[in-house]
């Protein structure tokens, strides 16, 4: 299990998982409306907010991990020597933190 304990790795890992969500949802909604000709956002306004709140955050968050794999990769090409597993690791806990504190509060849900 050495694979996961590389930060870029397990950063690339999560960012495929999210793109897949965001392809998922978005995609989605469109198959079922052209196959049932239903439309998933108008169920229901739990359904719309929800439809909308993971397709915007998985977007977020997707390019937040592309900001965090170039930080990452910006400490290890230009401070080599600073470039000890612990810090990158509390770099990646910090920022997986403020990620998922910060973006759902700052995502504007149109009406």
């Amino acid at each position: 299990m050495r694979f996961w304990r590389r930060t870029p790795l397990l950063l690339l890992a999560v960012l495929a998982i999210t793109d897949i969500t965001v392809l998922l949802d978005g995609l989605l909604r469109y198959w079922i409306e052209y196959t049932f000709k239903i439309d998933i956002r108008t169920l229901s306004d739990a359904s719309c907010k929800i439809n909308l709140f993971i397709l915007y955050f998985a977007m977020q968050y997707s390019s937040w991990i592309l900001v965090c794999l170039i930080v990452d990769r910006f400490i290890k090409t230009n401070f080599p020597f600073l470039y000890i597993k612990k810090l990158t690791r509390m770099l990646l806990l910090n920022s997986t933190y403020f990620l998922l504190t910060t973006v759902p509060i700052s995502i504007q849900v149109p009406k």
